[in-house]
C-alpha cells in the first residue's frame, strides 16, 4: 500500500514537471543556440561561423569566429538548420525526444539488471525528473544542455547494449560507436569506457587475462572510438593548425574592461584550469544547498536563486541508496545482476577522474539552477550501479527521496519564474 501511494506522488510530481518541459518546447525561439551556426558552416563547406554567436563562449581565431565545443550536435542539427536555417527553433524539441529515449533506454536497462516493474517506473522517474537530466532537457536551445542531452542518452544506449548483448559482437560495435558520439558531444565521457569495457569482460577470469574474446571485443570497442578520436583531432587541426588545439584557451571576452561577470574574471585573471577553483568547485558539488535569497526590509521577499547549483546528493538525495550497492564475490550473471568488485572500483575509478579535472576547472557547470550539471558525464556509471541495489521493500523511501528531488525542482521553476 506504501509502495502504490509514493508511486502515485512521485507521479504526480513528475507530471508537473513533464508540464514543463512541454511549456519550453512551445516558448522556444530561435537563434539561441549556437550549434544552428555551426551546422549552418557545416552545410557551406567551413569551421568558421559567419556571423557573431548566440552565446558567449564562442572565441574570435585569426579573424574569424568559432564555435569552439565537439562537433556532433551541430552534425545532428544540419538537416533541421538545412530546412529552417539558423532561425530553427526546435532544439528542445529534440532534447524532448532524447529525453524520452533516454527513459525508455533505462527502463530496459533497469528490467535486463532483473528488476521489477515498479523499481524499473520509479528509477526512471528518478533519472528523469530528480537528476540534472531534467534541467538540461529545459534548457536545450542552447549549446552546452543541447550537447549534453545527446552524450547522456549515447552513453545510456553503450549501456544497455553490453549488458543487453554482452556477448554479441555487434553490441560491442554499437557500444564504441556511441562512445564516439559522446566524446564528439563531451569530450570527458571518453574517460567512462573502461567501466563499460569492464562490464562487457564479466566472467570468471582475472582481470588481466588476454584471450581471444577479449582481444576482439577490445578492438571492435577500440576502432569506433579511435575514429571519433581521431576526426576531433582533424577537426582540431582544420580550425587552429593542431589537433591538440580546442579553441578553449583563447576563450575570452572580447571587451576586458567590461567583463564583470565573475566567470569572465575567472578566466582574464586565473584562466580556464586553476587549483583556485578547487574549493568553490567542492563546496558545490558536495554541500551547497538550494540557495534562494530573499531580500526587502524584512527578507521576506524573494530576490533572486543562485545559478551555480545546488550539490548532487541535495537535489538528488536518491543517490544514497549507492551505500547499499551489494558486491559480487565472483563475476557472475543471475537473474538480478550483481557487478564485481573489479566492475565497481573502475567505475569509481573512472568517475574520480572525471570529477577530479571538473574541480579545478573555471566552471562548475553555470549557469545551472538545482543541478550540478556536469555530474552528467559520469552520473551512468553512478545509475547503473545503484539500480543493482534497489530492493521492492526499498520502494518507500526511494520513492519518498526522489520525490523530494522533484519536488525541489518544481521550487526551482516556480522561483525562477518570479525572478527572471
Amino acid at each position: 500500500m506504501a509502495s502504490r501511494f509514493w508511486v502515485f506522488v512521485t507521479s504526480i510530481l513528475a507530471l508537473i514537471l513533464f508540464g514543463v518541459i512541454i511549456l519550453q518546447v512551445l516558448n522556444e525561439t530561435g537563434e539561441t543556440n549556437s550549434y544552428a551556426l555551426l551546422a549552418q558552416s557545416f552545410l557551406n563547406g567551413q569551421f568558421s561561423s559567419l556571423s557573431a554567436c548566440f552565446d558567449e563562449d564562442c572565441i574570435e581565431f585569426a579573424g574569424k569566429t568559432y564555435v569552439i565545443f565537439p562537433p556532433l550536435p551541430a552534425v545532428l542539427s544540419m538537416p533541421f538548420v538545412a530546412v529552417f536555417g539558423v532561425q530553427f527553433s526546435g532544439f528542445i524539441l529534440i532534447s524532448l525526444f532524447l529525453f524520452v529515449g533516454t527513459g525508455v533506454v533505462w527502463w530496459a536497462i533497469i528490467r535486463r539488471l532483473g528488476k521489477g516493474k515498479s523499481i524499473a517506473f520509479l528509477f526512471v522517474l528518478a533519472i528523469l525528473f530528480s537528476s540534472p537530466l531534467f534541467y538540461i532537457t529545459i534548457r536545450g536551445d542552447r549549446v552546452w544542455f543541447f550537447a549534453q542531452s545527446i552524450s547522456f542518452f549515447s552513453l545510456s544506449l553503450a549501456l544497455y547494449y553490453v549488458l543487453n548483448k554482452g556477448d554479441s559482437y555487434r553490441s560491442v560495435v554499437f557500444a564504441g560507436i556511441l562512445i564516439g558520439i559522446s566524446f564528439l558531444s563531451r569530450q570527458m565521457t571518453i574517460l567512462i569506457a573502461p567501466f563499460i569495457f569492464a562490464i562487457l569482460i564479466e566472467d570468471k577470469l582475472p582481470l588481466f587475462t588476454i584471450n581471444k574474446d577479449r582481444l576482439t571485443k577490445f578492438i571492435l570497442m577500440a576502432i569506433p572510438i579511435a575514429l571519433a578520436i581521431g576526426i576531433y583531432f582533424i577537426y582540431n587541426y582544420l580550425r587552429f593548425g593542431s589537433i591538440m588545439d580546442t579553441g578553449y584557451q583563447y576563450l575570452i571576452p572580447s571587451n576586458v574592461d567590461s567583463a564583470g561577470v565573475f566567470m569572465y574574471q575567472r578566466i582574464i585573471d586565473l584562466g580556464i584550469f586553476n587549483a583556485d577553483y578547487f574549493l568553490f568547485n567542492i563546496v558545490h558539488l558536495l554541500f551547497q544547498g538550494l540557495n534562494i535569497e530573499f531580500v526587502g526590509q524584512y527578507l521576506n521577499t524573494i530576490g533572486s536563486i543562485s545559478p551555480t547549483g545546488t550539490a548532487l546528493l541535495v537535489a538528488s538525495p536518491f543517490l544514497f541508496f549507492l551505500a547499499l550497492t551489494p558486491i559480487a564475490k565472483k563475476s557472475e550473471t543471475s537473474e538480478n545482476t550483481i557487478f564485481s568488485p573489479r566492475v565497481i572500483i573502475i567505475g569509481v575509478i573512472s568517475c574520480l577522474i572525471i570529477i577530479g579535472i571538473i574541480l579545478f576547472y573555471h566552471s562548475n557547470g553555470t549557469s545551472q539552477y538545482n543541478v550540478q550539471r556536469y555530474t552528467l558525464d559520469w552520473l551512468p556509471v553512478a545509475f547503473i550501479v545503484l539500480a543493482t541495489a534497489l530492493r521492492k521493500d526499498m520502494l518507500p523511501l526511494f520513492a519518498a527521496l526522489v520525490s523530494f528531488g522533484i519536488m525541489l525542482n518544481i521550487v526551482t521553476m516556480v522561483v525562477l519564474s518570479i525572478t527572471t
